[in-house]
């Protein structure tokens, strides 16, 4: 069930851009889908999201799941709202469902997002997804991101419900980004909590970005290297709520050309090279953007397995 929620909603987020956009005002005509479908052949299950674009702007996004092709509860609806060319604030679902939440955004005077907050109001523990971010730049570079949700952890032998804070610091090196992030927990009055199970963590992160493309991405006990054909992503030609994700090229999914092989390696307790590869077979159209992505998945010796089937209607 988790891995189709999040292949399902990474196929329908409302996002879409990459570094040199060409089209600053909205959508590009034919560049993006007006239907998205995910098939998952060894489940039964399928996914269904049609988009409303009006004015060169996506204001909704409906989204419908199947099993054996018999509609499963309620279809849920993404909305938008937009104050001139920026989106304000993003709805998902409906406000009386477990999953309902907000998304607000708060730009500076030069259009940026500099703070960023997401509500759900019926998951109050550590087992929603409720958060704020603010984003910090230096002249055009983005430079630090501060984020805090509710967690818990362990205090002098007792569980306690906390704040996670975590702060993000980016610094740019010819084609790499390096990301160090310090983690501590922390009281309603903002104080580091001592006794905590988790003190403070610190981690590295370096990202690699060539060619408008991410390379390669180098965490402490992983590293993944993606591989993308030649034609173009349609996705970074809209323009389409750019702002909202200041960090947009740390992701493989604004990147120029489209992802067709993710490997992630790692050393295991036997100190044997592990590799899990994920690999896109895709279909094109006249224009040379996806009309079809097969999404397959090998996890070291094991066999090669469909995982699930992206079909784009444009």
């Amino acid at each position: 069930m988790k891995k189709f929620f999040i292949a399902l909603m990474a196929s329908v987020a409302l996002v879409g851009c990459g570094k040199g956009d060409d089209n600053d005002k909205g959508i590009q005509e034919g560049a993006f889908p007006k239907k998205t479908t995910i098939t998952y052949p060894n489940s039964n299950r399928s996914s269904i999201a049609t988009y409303n674009i009006q004015n060169g702007k996506l204001l909704s996004t409906t989204i419908t799941e199947y099993e054996n092709g018999v509609q499963t509860g309620t279809a849920q609806i993404i909305k938008a709202e937009y104050l001139g060319d920026r989106i304000t604030q993003v709805k998902y679902g409906q406000p009386s469902a477990e999953n309902y939440a907000i998304e607000d955004y708060v730009y500076d005077g030069q259009g940026r997002v500099i703070k960023e907050t997401r509500v759900e109001p019926h998951r109050t523990t550590e087992y929603g997804d409720s958060y704020t971010k603010e984003y910090r730049y230096e002249g055009e570079q983005l430079t630090k991101i501060i984020k805090q949700s509710v967690s818990s952890t362990w205090i002098n032998g007792e569980r306690k419900k906390v704040n996670r804070h975590s702060e993000s610091v980016l610094a740019y090196s010819g084609n790499d980004i390096i990301v160090n992030e310090t983690v501590t927990y922390r009281d309603g009055n903002g104080a580091v909590v001592s006794g905590t199970e988790t003190y403070t963590h610190t981690g590295t992160t370096t990202y690699t970005v060539a060619g408008g493309n991410l390379i390669k991405k180098i965490e402490r006990r992983q590293t993944t290297e993606y591989k993308y054909d030649s034609n173009t992503n349609p996705t970074p030609l809209n323009a389409l709520l750019k702002t909202t994700v200041p960090d947009y090229f740390l992701q493989k999914s604004y990147s120029k050309n489209n992802l067709i092989e993710e490997v992630k390696s790692y050393t295991d307790l036997q100190g044997k090279l592990v590799k899990n590869i994920t690999s896109i077979e895709l279909t094109y159209n006249s224009k040379g953007y996806p009309t079809m992505k097969k999404h397959y998945t090998q996890e070291g010796n094991n066999v090669k397995t469909l995982e699930y089937i992206e079909e784009f209607e444009y």
